[in-house]
């Protein structure tokens, strides 16, 4: 009882920081690839974890979301975080959103990518706490379900938000988490969209999803 207890209380000390990164993603707005040649392939070194990312979709790295959740970590005072650094047990990898260039800018659907160390967790860490670490506040939607990506199962599980918008009222976005693990590491990942964009950009988001490979 004492490890489940600790193991809870450890993981929702994350939950708010990882919350934040995933939704300050969805917010910021496009503005064009800009100049020069793009990045289109993610691979991780610690697991092999890879998206060989398709346009529409563009991505940035895991440093200006290491920076959001050093902000947000410093802003709870918790001297047990460890999301400033790289090596901490919970770290952010990549971020990828859909733009077309020459569209008006605007929330932008999102796929945020953590990497999770099982040793640096209390024992007896589940897929379930995992699925939900990406949730803080959210309103889940469906029972926990898995799905096949290229071989490999992944833990599924959706849930609604309601944001609120830097230029006045509020949003609400759909997100779907998914989690795999092997040995010490697990992967998980948020999409996030608005409800209407999960369905007009389904066949983008089955393309991008098809493109990863662990």
């Amino acid at each position: 009882m004492h490890a489940a207890k600790s193991m809870f209380s450890y993981a929702r000390a994350h939950l708010r920081i990882i919350a934040a990164v995933i939704c300050a993603g969805f917010l910021t707005m496009a503005c064009g690839s800009g100049a020069g040649a793009e990045e289109r392939v993610f691979i991780d070194p610690e697991t092999g974890f890879r998206i060989d990312v398709p346009a529409p979709w563009h991505m940035e790295t895991g440093e200006e979301m290491r920076e959001m959740a050093r902000r947000e970590a410093e802003a709870m005072d918790d001297p047990d975080l460890e999301f400033s650094e790289p090596g901490g047990p919970v770290e952010p990898l990549v971020r990828i959103r859909y733009y077309e260039s020459g569209k008006a800018p605007g929330p932008n659907p999102t796929l945020v990518v953590n990497r999770f160390d099982l040793d640096r967790f209390p024992p007896g860490m589940d897929e379930l706490v995992l699925l939900q670490m990406g949730f803080a506040g959210a309103e889940i939607t469906s029972p926990p379900s898995t799905r096949n990506l290229q071989g490999r199962t992944w833990n599924t599980l959706t849930a609604m938000r309601t944001i609120n918008h830097p230029q006045g009222g509020s949003l609400d976005i759909m997100q779907t988490a998914y989690t795999a693990r092997d040995g010490r590491w697990a992967i998980g990942f948020v999409l996030s969209a608005a409800p209407e964009q999960m369905d007009a950009k389904r066949d983008a988001f089955e393309a991008l999803l098809n493109a990863i490979r662990w």
